[in-house]
């Protein structure tokens, strides 16, 4: 019992520090980070895209019709290459889908809100606050995606930075501390 609770403690230390790691990589430099992301993603879909080809001609006299393995290797190798050679541009796509979302979102949120408020129902307008924050964050978003981008991963970097000196402390906690008393 004893040296599963190391070999987990020591596991989980190990898991922390290399999340601490990314933590503090989105604080210092987040758009770069986000970057690294998109290629890396980019290069896990050509693997895909080689595996599903490799698959599809391995196999194709014994699947049936239905088989639509090459066609899924050809848009994954698409895709692929394009978040390799453009992941800035796959960074402001996503800002701009997300932010059409939101931008809908928050217009059906405010309208919701007005519609509400005629019924004269109580506190209405923590929805009608809600849909303008959302409709402004929606703005920010979508003209001005890298500043916007880059603050929240800041944050979420912040965030994760905090839990995980958390964790290692409590990882030590277990290791050395609870150690002793077992």
């Amino acid at each position: 019992m004893e040296n599963y609770f190391k070999k987990s403690s020591l596991i989980s230390l190990i898991l922390s520090v290399v999340i601490f790691v990314i933590a503090a990589s989105l604080i210092v430099a987040p758009i770069n980070v986000a970057s690294n992301l998109v290629v890396t993603l980019g290069y896990v879909l050509i693997a895909a895209a080689v595996s599903h080809c490799l698959s599809y001609f391995l196999t194709r006299n014994e699947t049936n019709l239905l088989n639509f393995e090459f066609a899924q290797s050809i848009l994954s190798l698409i895709l692929g290459f394009v978040l390799v050679f453009n992941p800035t541009g796959t960074i402001v796509s996503i800002a701009a889908f997300v932010g059409i979302y939101l931008i809908v979102n928050s217009v059906f949120k405010i309208q919701l809100s007005l519609n509400i408020a005629t019924k004269k129902v109580n506190k209405w307008g923590v929805l009608l606050a809600a849909g303008i924050i959302e409709l402004v964050f929606a703005l920010l978003l979508m003209f001005m995606p890298f500043q916007t981008i880059r603050f929240l991963l800041i944050i979420v970097g912040a965030f994760l930075a905090i839990t995980q000196l958390f964790d290692i402390y409590s990882d030590f906690f277990v290791l050395y501390r609870l150690n002793e008393k077992l």
